[in-house]
């Protein structure tokens, strides 16, 4: 191929890729402790390409129980605004294994805007929570950030890396598993998707939505194993009788 095609080619794609419709982005954070078998999952929507989160399936693998914390707020127990549709504990006859949640698109005046996003409370408004009304994780935006680091027992070691909730993300369910060495820990499932409102929605009481581009955050704690202490024990005293040689 000669120089001229070869840049030729080259500028066709930087064309082509500046062109692209970038999706909007929503970050899933998975904390698990091998401990005490507790699992918890957070949701986030970094950047001003959308107007918040709309709704999610987050399907759970290796479980035995969990409970949905998504922004909602009732009135005698019944769901009036915000992720009214789902939000069931699982394992569930409906979402099987999945964390689901979303918004009633059919009823505008039910909607939230700027859910685990930067937008609330500037430049949407964050909904008005009064009572008789009860709010659930409202309001989310004014947590502060939390950094997984933070959430370990001392001594405990972590498989994946630890990851940072930004103070606007949500937790969207926590739960437990059996963690007594039968099976795996708690993970992500096969099939997990989020949806946000598209960018202005909000400024209409809009019901356009768009799926998001999902990634995904795991870290797992636990403690070294038995083996793991005498293998130290035993490099601790090799290094002692080597010292002593040396000396």
């Amino acid at each position: 191929m000669s120089r001229f095609v070869k840049l030729f080619v080259c500028a066709f794609v930087v064309l082509a890729l500046s062109g692209a419709v970038q999706a909007a982005t929503v970050e899933l954070g998975m904390w698990v402790n091998e401990l005490n078998g507790v699992w918890k999952v957070w949701a986030w929507a970094p950047g001003d390409d959308h107007d918040g989160i709309s709704g999610y399936n987050i399907e759970i693998a290796n479980y035995t129980e969990g409970t949905q914390y998504m922004p909602v707020s009732s009135f005698n127990n019944s769901a009036f605004a915000g992720f009214t549709i789902g939000g069931k504990p699982i394992p569930d006859a409906e979402a099987g294994d999945a964390l689901f949640a979303g918004m009633n698109s059919t009823n505008p005046a039910s909607l939230w805007y700027g859910v685990g996003s930067t937008k609330v409370p500037d430049p949407i408004a964050g909904p008005d929570v009064v009572p008789p009304f009860e709010g659930q994780q409202v309001p989310w935006w004014e947590d502060a950030d939390l950094d997984t680091a933070n959430l370990h027992p001392a001594g405990a070691v972590t498989d994946g890396e630890d990851f940072v909730v930004p103070g606007y993300g949500i937790l969207v369910g926590e739960g437990l598993y059996d963690n007594t060495g039968r099976g795996p820990a708690t993970d992500f499932g096969s099939s997990t998707s989020a949806n946000v409102w598209e960018a202005g929605q909000a400024a209409q009481n809009g019901t356009g939505a768009e799926a998001a581009e999902v990634i995904l955050h795991r870290v797992v704690v636990s403690v070294p194993e038995p083996a793991s202490f005498a293998i130290l024990g035993m490099a601790f005293l090799g290094l002692f009788g080597l010292r002593r040689r040396l000396g």
